[in-house]
């Protein structure tokens, strides 16, 4: 429920302008929690060797998640939101 949330949190609704300042902290969020699941669901399923149908399509998922948000967080705030 709660990575629902953050999704929500972080979803652009003007989509073709830069992440408001606000948003780039939850991508920053996104960005830590979804590189902690891949370490951890790869670390289950190659090292301790607890392997599902779904455990590699998990890791891949998380993974694509945190490239969106590194290049979220890599365009920047919205200068127009400057103070």
């Amino acid at each position: 429920m709660r990575v629902m949330v953050f999704g929500k949190a972080t979803e652009d609704s003007k989509m073709d302008g830069p992440p408001t300042p606000e948003q780039l902290e939850a991508f920053a969020a996104m960005l830590l929690y979804n590189c902690v699941a891949v370490a951890v669901l790869a670390n289950a399923g190659a090292v301790v060797r607890l392997v599902g149908v779904l455990m590699w399509p998990a890791v891949a998922l998380h993974a694509g998640l945190a490239v969106w948000c590194l290049a979220s967080l890599r365009r920047g705030p919205d200068p127009s939101l400057a103070e």
